[in-house]
């Protein structure tokens, strides 16, 4: 069975269309969709959306689950419109023992017999697009959830960890917020709130605006800043200065949508040892999940990592060695080059680390685990 992926402006039984994508992940273009995402239809003339219906790999893009074909419009039709994919280049196989299993999950169930009620009750409920949804009941009769790898596997937008992958051992210690000015990088100079941290000893600032981003899109406040700083391990720490959370997007992002060759690429973070890192505006976001502001610090800071460590250009051609021998990529943003890759790396390589997923990783990525042992002793 395939069930291709759902994308912004798909259709419906009943003639709805998708409003929402997921931000810089696209298929041919066209932003990829998400469960949770809003969608019209004219049918009742309301704004419902996106359900869950049969089987679903866990497919978690900038924290939104993949849409399929065959997913519903939770309005207030009754029952509820099933979603038309546009394009068949794309899509998630199951076996027809994985369908037969699946059956009729109590989501899936619930969305398919009682669309419009749920829909009056609570639109979004646990389908707000910043919340991972388990793709299959329980199995096991002890409720021990088996961990999920699918990660590392190679096929999800970025390297995203479980939250509690992501530890919080670092003693950060924050001083008094002070007024000041700063040149943001996405913002230029303007006032700000000055936080001087250390993190297990290792100075450093953090910066964060006094005027928000834009309607319709968000930023980590200091405090997440602060508590993310917890993750880092001090490897990553040594070349970082400040932290910059920027009211503005970063300049740069035209130039990397051409040569990513993505006209929707927005920067969520960008790093280097003279700059720092600076976080952007992320868009279509309220609140941003403190998950995925770990994530993105540990990112980051493999970059500050990277540049310090290949001054020696002998370690730098062993990492190009490792990612040619292990012949894949860890993620769509790891093929993009060298430097995402290394980041990306170091996000998987600190996060699996002692966990049920650090087999798999060193199974999927031998050379990859093998360069960051030998770089961490």
């Amino acid at each position: 069975m395939k069930r291709a992926i759902l994308r912004l402006g798909d259709t419906t039984t009943a003639g709805g269309h998708v409003l929402e994508g997921i931000d810089r992940c696209s298929h041919q273009g066209v932003a990829k969709t998400f469960i949770g995402a809003r969608i019209w239809c004219p049918v009742c003339k309301t704004e419902g959306v996106i359900g869950w219906r049969g089987p679903h790999r866990t497919s978690i893009m900038m924290g939104k689950q993949q849409a399929l074909d065959g997913d519903i419009c939770i309005c207030k039709c009754d029952p509820p419109p099933v979603c038309l994919a546009s394009q068949d280049t794309a899509w998630h196989t199951f076996t027809d023992e994985e369908v037969e299993n699946y059956g009729e999950s109590r989501t899936a169930s619930a969305t398919a017999q009682n669309g419009a009620a749920l829909f009056r009750a609570s639109p979004t409920g646990r389908l707000d697009g910043n919340e991972d949804e388990s793709p299959y009941p329980a199995a096991a009769t002890n409720n021990v959830q088996p961990a999920d790898c699918s990660y590392l596997d190679g096929t999800k937008g970025r390297i995203d960890a479980p939250a509690d992958f992501y530890r919080h051992t670092n003693n950060v210690v924050v001083s008094a917020g002070k007024p000041t000015t700063f040149d943001f990088p996405g913002g230029g100079a303007g006032p700000a709130t000055l936080y001087q941290t250390t993190v297990d000893g290792h100075s450093l600032d953090i910066y964060t605006p006094v005027h928000g981003p834009a309607d319709g899109f968000s930023v980590p406040d200091g405090t997440a800043i602060a508590k993310s700083l917890e993750t880092i391990p001090s490897r990553q720490l040594q070349n970082l200065s400040n932290v910059s959370v920027n009211p503005e997007a970063n300049p740069q992002d035209a130039l990397w949508q051409k040569i990513y060759n993505k006209p929707d690429f927005l920067s969520a973070a960008t790093a280097s040892i003279n700059q720092g890192i600076a976080f952007y505006p992320w868009r279509g976001w309220t609140t941003i999940p403190q998950q995925y502001i770990d994530s993105t610090m540990l990112h980051e800071t493999g970059h500050l990592w990277s540049e310090a460590l290949w001054a020696d250009q002998t370690k730098k051609q062993q990492w190009l060695d490792a990612i040619a021998s292990d012949g894949r990529a860890p993620s769509d943003y790891a093929r993009s080059n060298a430097n995402e890759d290394f980041a990306e790396t170091s996000n998987m390589y600190w996060s699996s680390k002692g966990t049920p997923c650090e087999a798999e990783g060193r199974k999927r990525y031998p050379a990859r685990y093998a360069y960051f042992d030998s770089i961490t002793k």
